[in-house]
């Protein structure tokens, strides 16, 4: 974005364009005192990751497949800034804050966002001890840091249920929000007519990375 500067970035990111992840670090090296070696650089994810499997209830023998799957009711932009920004008394602290900003006129209440289409080679095949896991790249999604209501709902229909809708909030009463760093695994469980919801939180996995930057 036009508005960072030598001590602030700030990025403009869509997950309606992008699909790919957005990592930040931050480091500093004083050559006179420091030399002019390799600067290390720990990176972090600016994006929170998420997950859909779904599931039927335990005990149930029956196999389905999951044909089509979306999420509605999200912030699908925002504006990342990362930087000096003195909310911080810790300069390095202050330097690795992350911090997004959303528009309340980007509310996508109409789209269906992160749309899933089974073009019959997906096989999202579940039953009541296999899960079916939606999304490719390890499941995940890269989705806005955001507090997310009882506004946002995931869809998806199956093979046995052909045209019928499943929908369910992503959460009746607490906001949650998703968090930068964080994967947010939703396990959606049929039982009977209904569905039920349960998602467990994890922190993104650290992996070395031996990739060189060269200045």
């Amino acid at each position: 974005s036009p508005s960072s500067n030598a001590n602030m970035l700030a990025i403009e990111y869509s997950t309606l364009v992008d699909h790919f992840d957005l990592m930040v670090a931050y480091a500093t090296r004083y050559p006179i005192t420091g030399g002019v070696g390799t600067v290390d650089m720990t990176f972090n994810h600016a994006l929170a990751g998420v997950c859909f499997e779904v599931k039927f209830e335990n005990g149930v023998e029956t196999e389905d497949f999951v044909t089509e799957f979306y999420l509605q009711s999200l912030y699908p932009t925002g504006t990342l800034l990362y930087g000096f920004d003195d909310s911080d008394p810790d300069p390095d602290k202050d330097a690795e804050d992350i911090k997004w900003f959303v528009a309340d006129a980007a509310f996508d209440v109409d789209s269906k966002l992160y749309h899933w289409i089974d073009d019959g080679s997906k096989d999202r095949k579940f039953t009541g001890t296999s899960t079916a896991t939606i999304y490719d790249n390890d499941g995940l999604i890269y989705v806005i840091p955001q507090a997310v209501t009882s506004a946002t709902t995931l869809n998806f229909k199956t093979n046995i249920g052909e045209s019928a809708l499943h929908t369910a909030r992503l959460t009746e009463s607490n906001t949650i929000n998703w968090e930068p760093g964080k994967i947010y695994t939703y396990t959606i469980t049929i039982k009977g007519a209904g569905i039920t919801l349960s998602v467990d939180i994890a922190d993104w996995n650290v992996v070395d990375s031996n990739i060189d930057v060269n200045l």
